[in-house]
C-alpha cells in the first residue's frame, strides 16, 4: 500500500497548468496523454523513448490513479428495487442483443439510485 502511495505522490495538480488537470511529477504531461496512449496499445518503451523524462515509475502512477478515480462503491440496492429494475430494463443477457434500447425509463433508474 506505501508503494501506490509513493506511486500517486508523482501525481501533481496545479492551478494553471494544463488546465489544473493531473499530470507527472509538475511536467506538462497529462495523466490522460499517458493512460490514452496505453490505450492505444502505444508500448511503454515507446512511451519512455517518446518521452525521456517520464520514467517507469510515472507510468505506473497514472495507472494507480486512474484506478483509485474509478473505485467506489455502488450504492446498496434491495431485492425488490432490483426486481423493479429488471423489469423496467431486463435482464443483462437481454442487453447483448442487437437493437435498440428505450432509454426513458432512465430517470427512473437514476432517481431510485440517488
Amino acid at each position: 500500500m506505501n508503494l501506490k502511495n509513493n506511486l500517486l505522490s508523482r501525481i501533481t495538480q496545479t492551478a494553471g497548468q494544463c488546465g489544473g488537470r493531473p499530470c507527472i511529477r509538475g511536467m506538462r504531461i497529462r495523466v490522460t496523454d499517458i493512460l490514452e496512449m496505453l490505450s492505444e496499445n502505444v508500448s511503454i518503451t515507446e512511451i519512455l523513448e517518446d518521452f525521456p523524462d517520464l520514467e517507469l515509475a510515472d507510468i505506473q502512477a497514472c495507472l494507480v490513479f486512474a484506478a483509485r478515480r474509478t473505485d467506489f462503491p455502488l450504492p446498496y440496492i434491495s431485492d425488490d428495487e432490483q426486481a423493479e429494475i429488471d423489469a423496467d430494463f431486463g435482464y443483462p443477457s437481454d442487453y447483448d442483443k442487437d437493437e435498440e434500447v428505450d432509454m426513458t425509463n432512465w430517470v427512473k433508474y437514476i432517481n431510485l439510485v440517488s
